[in-house]
């Protein structure tokens, strides 16, 4: 029987790879999500699925070489909602 995985979690409802999206994508029938886990300048983990800051913080740069309050301090989804 095939599986239904949300990539990058219900985008339509919820930014990305929030919990709110991931919460989203099961409530709909998803059977599973699928993510991306990235590390921080610190080797800090974090969901994110770029390599890059750019298109979903409004920020720039690798994540890699970002550290994790910087990163905690991004807005990531008021635009949404």
């Amino acid at each position: 029987m095939p599986m239904l995985a949300a990539h990058r979690s219900d985008c339509s409802t919820a930014p990305e790879n929030t919990l709110s999206a991931f919460s989203s994508a099961l409530a709909a029938g998803a059977d599973g999500i699928e993510l991306h886990v990235q590390l921080t300048l610190e080797r800090q983990l974090i969901v994110l699925h770029d390599r890059h800051l750019d298109r979903t913080s409004g920020s720039q740069g690798p994540m890699n070489l970002t550290t994790l309050a910087a990163i905690s301090s991004l807005d990531v989804g008021s635009w949404f909602g």
